[in-house]
């Protein structure tokens, strides 16, 4: 990161607006100083063109237009708003999710319901496969790129947050009829009864992790659809596999469907970089170069959010959620930058399983605990201790 989050220092050097989702939350827990997301929220809003869609890369002399990536703005705001609660900052780019939003929603095909063609790049990921295209899985001019419409779902969904967090009934209300009609057409239309998995292209011959993710994310698949498409995702090993930065989704949409601490295996791939004696981060599994790009730092989120599990329970860190995983196992501590202060966190793990964490809050915040096979308790101090044992088998305390 220089005055922006740039990828990378020697490739792109450019600020995209995917990449620059995950980087920031990548430097949330590093300082409370969001000057940097600040910078990039407004340089990406400061590209909005007359058709309602952003550009992917910003400040740029050059347009490069992705419209999924517009749909990340959506994201950026919110992740925002959860971590410092500026209200204003949302108040003021809520006309831009409107627009990106309405751009989606007039492109609207009314045979289906579903989202039509966008135009531009329809790039997804960095799949071998869909190399030839450029990272779009479409294969011809009679395809359809269904995939669209489940970010657009999940976009929709997240900004129903944001209205309602500004009290902005009427938007909210719009928007949420909007995200429940798209999401039963894309049941209808996406899914594949045959095969069992959702589409991420009309003409696809061979499914994707991604449309999986994509629908659980949005909402299609909840409950038990969500668990059993989420363990297919990771037990297929004939599904179009996730590059790195969009395992940072496969990951939230595992945390959301309950099964993250299935499959301690899905760091794989990190640890072959170690193997490749890869020094920084590669852009994807394509072009294996080291290249500092910040978008594949994802253990990096883990091992904060999911691993400790320290996260705002309400925007701007007002109440605090401890919910840890035990994916990794070990001792670990440190500190989390937060608008309140520092949290401080150390968790043991002793030899009989015994898991222990300690956490020094700056002040008494309202604080939840959340463990598997227990109710979640509630303190309300600046110190606070539990332990758990991460067997099922040998009980909780």
């Amino acid at each position: 990161m220089l005055d922006t989050y740039i990828d990378c220092p020697y490739y792109e050097q450019m600020q995209y607006t995917m990449d620059t989702l995950i980087q920031a939350q990548l430097s949330y827990p590093l300082s409370a100083d969001d000057r940097l997301i600040r910078r990039a929220l407004y340089d990406f809003h400061s590209t909005l063109r007359p058709d309602g869609l952003i550009a992917g890369n910003a400040p740029a002399a050059f347009d490069q237009l992705i419209p999924v990536f517009a749909l990340y703005f959506v994201d950026l705001v919110s992740d925002h708003f959860q971590y410092f609660r500026d209200m204003a900052l949302v108040r003021q780019y809520l006309p831009t999710i409107t627009r990106i939003l309405d751009y989606f929603g007039s492109r609207t095909d009314p045979s289906d319901g579903l989202v039509g063609d966008v135009g531009y790049w329809g790039f997804v990921d960095w799949v071998d496969a869909w190399r030839g295209n450029h990272g779009c899985p479409l294969t011809g001019e009679d395809d359809r790129l269904y995939i669209y419409s489940l970010v657009y779902a999940y976009a929709l969904r997240r900004a129903v947050e944001l209205f309602r967090a500004a009290g902005m009934d009427a938007q909210c209300k719009q928007y949420l009829l909007q995200y429940r009609q798209l999401t039963d057409c894309a049941r209808r239309s996406i899914y594949d009864p045959v095969h069992g998995y959702y589409r991420a292209h009309k003409n696809e011959l061979v499914c994707s992790q991604h449309a999986q993710v994509w629908a659980v994310l949005s909402g299609c698949a909840e409950g038990d659809e969500a668990k059993r498409l989420m363990r297919a995702c990771m037990q297929d090993s004939n599904l179009l596999k996730c590059s790195y930065s969009m395992q940072f989704f496969l990951f939230r949409a595992l945390e959301l469907a309950g099964v993250y601490d299935e499959f301690p295996e899905k760091w794989a791939p990190w640890r072959r970089l170690l193997e490749q004696h890869v020094t920084t981060w590669p852009e994807d599994f394509v072009n294996q170069r080291s290249e500092c790009h910040g978008w594949s730092a994802v253990p990096l989120y883990e091992l904060v959010h999911v691993v400790l599990g320290i996260r705002p329970d309400t925007p701007g860190f007002a109440s605090v959620v401890i919910a840890p995983h035990d994916v990794f196992l070990g001792n670990i501590s440190g500190s989390i930058a937060t608008p309140r202060g520092l949290i401080h966190v150390r968790r043991e793990v002793a030899a009989d399983g015994k898991v222990t964490f300690c956490i020094r809050l700056p002040e008494p915040i309202p604080t939840r605990v959340v463990l598997p096979d227990t109710e979640d308790k509630f303190f309300r101090q600046e110190e606070i201790v539990f332990s758990y044992y991460n067997n099922s088998e040998k009980g909780r305390s």
